[in-house]
């Protein structure tokens, strides 16, 4: 793929893989230096170019630039990436019918219902806890929701298999690292949320990464800031634990606005 079909004034270079862990050889690969919780990607260039690195995407100001190399300065290497990403793969998700599920509870029960109702009609495709599948065979996925290039690359997987439907768990985490930032889904799912919800994870995470809805719960459509992100919701209406009335009608305004053409509620 050549990066000038995502990078406006960039160069024809053509690359055959991405990276983002510089520890992991890959041969003319395009390496993204993204900023984590921990780690930032902008220090490990070197050992990234040694170990195949062909362009180097970056959103600081670096202090040493290596004859050979193409670089990319860019405002979010993140975007960056999810954006790249997803075209390597095909934006197959822009292709399939996406369901997408969240929740502390229930999301593997609840996605491998609607990819078994699916199934009944069409070939449908799943991804989560169990793994990645889109027949009977389950493979193996280190992530509830995996990392950026991971994803997108199941997604073209399945989509290859003929499917054309998949269901997928979105887990919190996925979701404020994100990790989903540029799947494409047509439905958002939300089981259930609890006022524990992965505190020990959460923690580590700054302040304003943290998701806004955490005190009681969390829901994939109240994730962005604005309204309408999504054609259709569909929210299982469950006064949380500990939460007022007042924040529960505040949580189902945040659902609700998220809907464009339709809105179902299940209480």
């Amino acid at each position: 793929m050549k990066i000038s079909e995502i990078f406006e004034s960039a160069p024809e270079l053509e690359v055959e893989n991405i990276m983002t862990d510089s520890r992991v050889k890959t041969e003319k690969s395009i390496f993204f230096c993204i900023v984590g919780l921990i780690n930032d990607g902008h220090k490990y260039i070197e050992q990234a170019i040694d170990n195949g690195a062909i362009c180097v995407v970056h959103s600081k100001d670096l202090e040493k630039y290596y004859q050979g190399i193409t670089y990319l300065k860019v405002d979010d290497t993140m975007s960056a990436l999810n954006l790249f990403a997803s075209h390597f793969y095909g934006d197959c998700s822009k292709k399939m019918k996406v369901y997408s599920v969240t929740g502390t509870n229930g999301k593997t029960t609840v996605a491998w219902i609607i990819r078994y109702l699916v199934s009944c009609f069409k070939p449908c495709g799943y991804i989560g806890t169990i793994g990645y599948m889109w027949d009977e065979n389950i493979h193996d996925s280190f992530y509830t929701t995996p990392e950026v290039c991971e994803i997108h690359r199941m997604i073209k997987e399945i989509y290859d298999h003929n499917c054309r439907d998949i269901a997928i768990e979105a887990s919190s985490q996925g979701i404020e690292l994100r990790r989903i930032d540029s799947v494409d889904f047509d439905y958002a799912i939300f089981t259930k949320g609890t006022p524990t919800v992965n505190k020990e994870t959460y923690s580590k995470i700054p302040r304003k990464y943290r998701p806004k809805q955490f005190d009681y719960g969390y829901a994939i459509t109240g994730w962005k800031a604005q309204g309408s992100e999504w054609d259709k919701v569909l929210v299982i209406d469950e006064k949380l634990y500990k939460m007022t009335e007042e924040e529960h009608n505040k949580f189902l305004y945040t659902c609700a606005t998220r809907a464009k053409e339709k809105l179902i509620i299940v209480k």
